[in-house]
């Protein structure tokens, strides 16, 4: 027996056999029996323990091998049907798959051969397998000459070598002895074509019987199409993100593929279809699919050129930047279309009416676009076929239309994200009675809204209703059991049961649930521990934002599923139970933030593995933080601890959360990543690893911490205890963009080597004791848009050295840009934006995320700055805010003053300027006291003014003062009050107008039952504020006290 050793790390066999007779025992095959134990014994070969890893192996005859782990056997033959081996690093004999004769399907992934002699042997040995018909060779590191060892595997039917390192032009002629081939996947490789010698890709039609070629994911052009031109038998071909494809639409060249049933061209660049082309697409009559998504075809009229495709059943042209309306047209060619979809374009106008036309569509996707029409479209109804209609993401208004409910098939209804009104008919949404999926958020909707319309949907499984205004109130009244088992249900911001204030209680009926979101609907009570207990599968909750109270103790079983849990914003108090961690042992994401919690949490989630994100800031948690959790919670991405009460060094020797990304925060200000407090007394070093990661915000303020070199995008460290000279720890950060060391104790000057931080956007250093001149090496910081040296001891003449190429222009690379990374699931939930303090109109005001990239300013206020204002200031034209208070600045406003046309914040005050004038005006009054800055002007400030008075002036002010025109004479007038009035006039005019108002008012609510229906909604709710204002306050006073 030949023995091929090959370095695998990951190898899944799937054995298919179909042939031999039932086994007498009833078992597996005595032979494949006898195979799957010389596989444990080769295990040894490789350091690996076979008991352990499989002790159900073992030899002996009466061990049914169908029932040993990692392997099943066909229900009828008794042969093993499949068997998994992964994540390991072994060493594998090829030998080992020959006593299992019939052998057809092989998954051989993610391996390192040691020489390309053992890879041709390897290949060839298979060739021994006669009824092998799929190979999987993907992922793996081979190159080109992986091919050649393929061809004495003639029996292939499958052959899939994506991902395998194949470049330049395919050895296709290789492939000429595997005439059974049907399918050949050759995705995520670098290929540029097919090889043109001796045999070229005229070998192609050796493959006679290949019906589905996928080469997505490489670098061919349109010539491809060409060569491909003899697989007279192709189906299906593949050709999505190939970046040399662009172009027009190749549709004379895809004329010869006549066969062809799906075409897939999305994301290849395409930017027209010549008209000329359309007849090249009418060969083309048995293509049913098309994928054209994501390319550049602007023109909506390509849907008539599409048109000509007579058999075409599914069309794709999403994600194309379309910006005409869609006209009648477009789509009246389509009778046989069934899926259509649009979406993420932008299309613009009304749906038009030949949509009617499209008497076989089943799918409708037209999300993302800017249509703005009513949804009373003339045709849409009448598509009674329709089973999935998407319209979310545009801008429709109006009512829902009545004539919905004719779409009996309509199992997908999304509308979300426009602007419909009115409301919600129960009627029409109890007709749709196929509904699985149904999301109505984010639009004006009005009124009430019974969910008792979905008591009879029995395929109901997704429920989104998010509002945004507080003018819907959903009504969770089913009284009944529901027939349907949801798995999705979101409903924020709803004013549920106003007047009981609990959870649904339908929702004790459900057993399938994965996703709740109940946020934001001022719920009361205890925390809904059955939900948990009813819904075992249960991945998703969303509590936050409600009145729920009380300790929350978890009993029964544990979820095993459960993702993601947010439970912040409530009244939540006392410890949690010990053994959280193995009630919910997969949780990724926790948020109890801004509850009454106690005790020690860190020490109790150590145990959650999988913990990525962890919030628990705003309650009274307490305590040091516990080794074993800084050093053993290695997923975790994001800690936020502000606002408590924990103590220690949270960066002690045995930290070792290498997982944290983006920002880690431990300061006062509002929380993004990991989060501290000047509540919290946390201290000690920062590890060297943190210059490795790739960790782009880090904020310490208000801590005690010490700073060692690190590579960041936005360091924030004011409040802390940092002393003497600016450390050149700070300044080792090329890709550095905020730097906030304001409000220590440095001193010293600024030095030369910060001008290595060439990206630097951000510089805030006040607060310090930092002294002598202002260097002029910060003009080469050219990138610059707010600078704070504002209360340090910086003095002399320095400003006139500056440059005037700083702040100029507002960057426009948006590099504080928000970086969302949205997450429901199967992800992570961040909202990362950098913030800073910045002092504007004499206060200080806070600019966070996309407002940086357009906000300048410059404060130095607060120094000992003198001599006069540089001129060179004037050129900062797009500075917003200038600070120069509070020093001892000389001289005249520079004229240039009068460019900055953009400042918003000017502030000159407490210097020495000594021009002040104000003189040819119309003032009259007392002038200034000659007190701090009015101090140093003169009488010839105010020259012009004989109706000024006042010491400077030496003219005494009078207590009525001649006014600088000639008053009327009243002599003549009556001398009466001006508050006299006729009060028999009075009361009769007010009577009438009272009374006018009131049938006005009267009349509009007879007339409008819009309006009536809406007076009457306003004071039933101010009868429920009236009476659940002081009950809330009764409640959160209570929790307070208990607190």
């Amino acid at each position: 027996m030949v023995r091929l050793l090959c370095k695998c790390s990951w190898v899944w066999l799937l054995l298919l056999v179909h042939k031999h007779p039932i086994h007498a025992l009833g078992g597996c095959i005595e032979r494949e029996r006898r195979g799957l134990l010389e596989f444990k014994a080769f295990l040894m070969l490789n350091n690996e323990d076979p008991d352990l890893l499989l002790p159900s192996w073992v030899d002996d005859e009466s061990s049914n091998c169908c029932e040993w782990e990692r392997v099943g056997c066909d229900p009828i033959t008794g042969q093993v049907p499949e068997y998994h081996a992964n994540d390991k690093y072994w060493l594998l004999n090829a030998s080992l798959f020959l006593p299992f004769g019939e052998l057809r399907n092989l998954i051989y992934q993610q391996i390192h051969l040691m020489d390309a002699l053992n890879l041709k042997v390897c290949f060839e040995k298979l060739s021994s397998l006669k009824t092998l018909e799929v190979l999987n060779i993907s992922s793996n590191e081979f190159d080109n000459n992986i091919i050649g060892s393929l061809k004495a595997i003639t029996s292939l039917k499958i052959l899939v070598m994506w991902k395998i390192g194949l470049y330049g032009s395919f050895p296709i002629r290789e492939l000429a002895s595997l005439i059974d081939l049907e399918i050949l996947d050759l995705r995520h490789n670098v290929l540029e074509g097919f090889r043109s010698s001796t045999q070229g890709y005229e070998s192609l039609s050796t493959l006679g019987k290949l019906e589905t070629l996928n080469l997505g994911y490489n670098s061919f052009n349109q010539t491809i199409i060409q060569q491909l031109s003899t697989l007279t038998s192709l189906k299906n071909l593949i050709l999505d993100n190939n970046i040399n494809f662009e172009g027009s639409f190749p549709a004379q060249e895809l004329s010869a593929l006549k066969n062809l049933v799906t075409l897939d061209l999305s994301w290849d660049k395409l930017n027209t279809l010549k008209i000329e082309g359309g007849k090249g697409l009418v060969k083309l009559n048995k293509l049913e699919h098309l994928d054209l998504s994501s390319n550049n075809l602007t023109d909506t009229h390509i849907l008539e050129l599409l048109a000509t495709l007579p058999a075409l059943k599914s069309l794709s042209l999403a994600d194309n930047y379309m910006e005409q309306p869609l006209s009648d047209q477009d789509l009246e060619a389509f009778s046989n279309l069934e899926i259509l979809n649009l979406r993420l374009n932008c299309l613009t106008g009304s749906v038009p009416s030949s949509i009617r036309a499209l008497s076989s569509l089943k799918v409708l996707s037209l999300s993302n676009n800017r249509l703005n029409s009513s949804l009373s479209i003339q045709g849409l109804c009448e598509l009674k076929k329709l089973e999935e209609l998407d319209l979310s993401l545009n801008s429709f208004e109006g009512i829902l239309p009545p004539c919905l409910n004719n779409l009996t098939s309509l199992r997908l209804l999304d509308l979300s994200q426009n602007l419909l009104t009115g409301s919600i008919s129960s009627s029409l949404i109890a007709g749709l009675s196929s509904l699985v999926y149904i999301d109505l958020s984010h639009n004006h909707f009005e009124g009430s809204f019974s969910f008792s319309s979905f008591a009879n949907h029995s395929k109901l499984e997704v429920v989104e209703f998010t509002n945004d205004n507080k003018n819907l109130r959903l009504k969770l009244n089913i009284q009944q059991v529901p027939m349907f088992q949801l798995k999705v249900l979101i409903i924020s911001n709803c004013n549920l049961n106003k007047l009981t204030g609990g959870i649904p209680k339908f929702l004790q009926y459900q057993y399938s649930l994965t996703v709740v979101d109940l946020s934001l609907n001022n719920l009361s009570g205890s925390f809904p521990n059955w939900l948990l207990e009813n819904n075992r599968d249960l991945k998703f909750l969303n509590l936050r934002h409600n009145s729920f109270m009380g300790q929350i103790h978890l009993t029964c079983c544990p979820n095993i599923y459960l993702d993601w849990m947010d439970i912040s914003d409530n009244l939540f108090n006392g410890q949690l139970q010990e053994n959280i961690a193995l009630m919910i042992p997969q949780l990724s994401h926790l948020n109890l933030s801004k509850n009454g919690f106690e005790g020690n949490i860190l020490s109790l989630v150590v145990q959650m593995s999988n913990l990525k994100e962890l919030d628990v800031s705003g309650n009274d948690f307490s305590g040091e933080v516990p080794k074993q959790f800084v050093g053993g919670c290695h997923n975790l991405k994001v800690l936020k601890l502000s606002n408590n009460g924990f103590r220690g060094q949270i960066f002690s020797e045995y930290f070792n959360l290498t997982g944290l990304e983006d920002s880690i925060r431990c300061n006062h200000q509002k929380p993004f990543k990991f989060a501290g407090h000047p509540y919290n007394y946390m201290s000690g070093e920062m590890p060297n690893w943190i210059g490795n990661t790739t960790l782009r915000t880090l904020a310490m303020g208000n801590n005690s911490f010490k700073v060692k070199p690190t590579v960041l995008e936005h360091l924030h460290l004011q409040g802390n205890r940092f002393t003497g000279a600016i450390p050149e720890d700070f300044l080792n950060s090329l890709s550095l963009l905020t730097l906030d060391i304001r409000d220590n104790s440095l001193n010293g000057s600024i030095p030369k080597s910060i001008v290595a931080l060439s990206n630097l956007r951000i510089l805030l250093l006040g607060g310090n004791h930092l002294s002598g001149l202002i260097p002029n090496h910060l003009c080469q910081l050219t990138k610059i848009s707010l600078m704070d040296l504002s209360n340090n001891s910086f003095l002399g003449q320095s400003l006139g050295v500056w440059g005037i190429s700083i702040w100029e222009t507002t960057t426009s690379d948006n590099v504080f840009a928000p970086s969302s990374q949205y997450f429901y699931i199967n992800g992570d939930i961040y909202d990362e934006q950098d913030e800073v303090e910045f002092v504007t109109k004499y206060r200080s005001g806070s600019y966070k995320g996309d407002i940086l990239n357009f906000m300048s300013g410059l404060d130095l206020s607060c120094n000992n700055l003198t001599d006069e204002i540089p001129r060179e200031l004037g050129n900062l034209s797009s500075l917003h805010a200038l600070n120069l208070s509070h020093n001892e600045l000389q001289g005249i406003i520079p004229k240039g003053f009068s460019n900055l046309s953009q400042i918003e914040s000017l502030d000159l005050s407490y210097n020495r300027l000594t021009v002040f004038t104000v003189v040819h005006n119309n003032f009259s009054g007392r002038v200034p006291d000659l007190k701090q800055q009015f101090g140093i002007f003169d009488e010839t400030s105010y020259d012009g003014y004989p109706f000024l008075c006042g010491p400077l002036l030496k003219k005494k002010c009078s207590i009525n003062p001649e006014l600088p025109y000639s008053p009327v004479a009243l002599s003549d007038m009556k001398e009466v009050k001006w508050y006299d009035i006729d009060r028999v006039v009075f009361s009769a005019s007010f009577g009438a107008a009272y009374i006018t108002i009131l049938l006005a008012f009267a009349t509009a609510l007879y007339v409008n039952p819009h309006w009536r229906w809406r007076w009457f909604n306003f004071i039933e709710d101010c009868i429920y504020l009236c009476y659940y204002f002081p009950f809330d306050a009764f409640n959160k006073i209570l929790a307070y006290l208990h607190k």
